[in-house]
């Protein structure tokens, strides 16, 4: 991916709005390694391919709530990030990757 291809996919991530609370002011959230769907694996640590529209702070980073709070109390109330990426793929591109 170059850096054009990976600022235009992040555009288009954020104008999906946040995929929790749908708020339109969105921040990226890079979605770590190990916590990406099977394949998705590039062993490059913060890839910009699998990011996520999440609201900032609210559901990024907002005490109590947010994902950098508390990753496990998030994953109870929404689900993993990487059921998320594939909302992000089928919101984009009408498809999951499998």
């Amino acid at each position: 991916m170059t850096k054009a291809d990976a600022k235009r996919h992040a555009k288009r991530v954020r104008e999906l709005g946040c995929c929790i609370c749908r708020r339109t002011q969105t921040a990226i959230h890079h979605v770590p390694r190990t916590r990406r769907r099977p394949g998705d694996d590039t062993h490059v640590a913060r890839d910009d391919w699998y990011v996520l529209p999440l609201c900032d702070p609210g559901c990024h980073k907002e005490s109590g709530h947010g994902l950098h709070d508390g990753e496990e109390t998030w994953v109870e109330a929404h689900g993993t990030q990487a059921s998320w990426l594939d909302w992000v793929d089928e919101q984009l591109y009408g498809e999951v990757n499998d």
